[in-house]
């Protein structure tokens, strides 16, 4: 009796301790963490934003009293990762803005917010609120990029985050990614993410295309996925629209640059041609002499078409 009532006192003086050491388990995905201001640099000190954007361009958005922005840490599979918010400013209380989440291109990026200032004001000065999620290992972000891998849940988990804001209107939401973005938008399509219409510009369509098309990029293949070897060809389907277009069920508009030096234009056009045969509906426009990200001279018409595809979709 007296060794059990010493058992019973020993666990007793440790619970304390174990519900100090105990791991958390009330985080869930899409939960902020916290918010924090941008703070935009000077134009001359964010590297290739030229690529983008002109100086006054940049400068009048950054500065724009109308357009407010912010860095939020959120959850995402338990990691904490990183997603930036740009609203109108200021936000009328009781109304609800229609949102666009916006899948940056490129590898790990640390520049999100700055490259794209002058995009983001664009879309809340007319009446929408963006969301950017930098993805895993981007901008502090923790986790490893798997480049269309899990990284797709941190867009997926933006979906708790976004209803838990109440100026959000998730009953229109749309979905806005260039290259490997719109690679990533096109695979959340068919994962049935609820969006009312959808945008490319860009996008990679048939990574097998892309990588035949891409000298070296095997190597940077290996990096990201060391069986790359062993897994080709269904690590290449999975991220291959032209592959399961028939699971693509929201209006796409699919934009690319004729002179696209980085993704060939022509997989914009094959997923479109796939998409008119299974009479899913779509638009195709390939901007003559644009750039990859249709970016400089011809952000303005990329925008407009974008805008307009997104408001044709809007519901009451």
């Amino acid at each position: 009796m007296f060794k059990c009532l010493l058992m019973i006192k020993s666990i007793l003086l440790l619970c304390p301790l174990f519900f100090l050491t105990m791991p958390d388990f009330s985080q869930s995905n899409g939960q902020i963490v916290s918010t924090t201001p941008i703070v935009y640099p000077a134009y001359e000190d964010i590297k290739d934003i030229s690529l983008y954007y002109e100086k006054t361009v940049y400068d009048n958005a950054v500065s724009d009293p109308g357009f407010s922005s912010e860095k939020l840490t959120y959850y995402s599979d338990s990691l904490k990762v990183i997603a930036f918010l740009c609203v109108p400013e200021p936000i009328t209380i009781g109304k609800k803005y229609p949102v666009v989440i916006f899948n940056r291109g490129s590898y790990i990026r640390n520049d999100i917010a700055f490259i794209h200032a002058p995009l983001f004001r664009k879309f809340t000065s007319e009446g929408f609120i963006i969301i950017a999620p930098a993805l895993r290992e981007s901008e502090g972000s923790e986790g490893k990029d798997e480049m269309g891998g899990k990284d797709l849940n941190d867009i997926w988990n933006v979906l708790p985050l976004l209803h838990s804001l109440e100026y959000a209107d998730t009953n229109n939401l749309f979905m806005y990614g260039e290259s490997r973005g719109g690679m990533m938008t096109l695979q959340l399509l068919k994962r049935g993410f609820p969006v009312n219409a959808a945008a490319t510009v860009g996008a990679i369509t048939d990574f097998g295309l892309y990588v035949k098309n891409t000298p070296g990029i095997e190597n940077f293949c290996r990096q990201i996925w060391p069986d790359y070897d062993e897994e080709k060809s269904e690590l290449c389907r999975q991220r291959s629209a032209i592959e399961w277009a028939d699971q693509i069920n929201a209006p796409l508009l699919i934009m690319a640059g004729s002179n696209d030096r980085s993704v060939d234009p022509s997989e914009s056009v094959l997923l479109a041609e796939k998409l008119k045969q299974l009479h899913k509906e779509h638009s195709l426009l390939i901007v003559e002499g644009g750039n990859h990200p249709l970016s400089g001279k011809w952000s303005d018409l990329r925008d407009s078409e974008i805008l307009n595809w997104f408001k044709k979709y809007l519901s009451k």
